[in-house]
């Protein structure tokens, strides 16, 4: 599992714009599921990229920045228009 590179990127960054966000709001982001988001946020929590601070409320972690500045070039974020 892991949906790519681009999937778990655009997960850590828009989780580095704000303090939380929830499943709803992670889900409608990657185009998922609830079952399969469910399954990928666990992956993504597994990894250490990311916790669940809250029921259904999830933040970025240290590790999760370190891998998302190691992924993106000059450190510029990956922001959506």
């Amino acid at each position: 599992m892991g949906g790519g590179k681009g999937l778990y990127l655009l997960v850590l960054d828009y989780l580095r714009n704000r303090p939380s966000a929830t499943f709803s709001e992670l889900c409608k982001l990657i185009g998922m599921a609830r079952g399969a988001c469910g399954n990928y946020l666990r992956y993504l929590i597994e990894r250490g990229w990311i916790e669940r601070i809250d029921v259904g409320v999830y933040s970025i972690t240290e590790e999760g920045l370190r891998i998302l500045e190691m992924n993106t070039p000059n450190s510029t974020s990956l922001k959506r228009p």
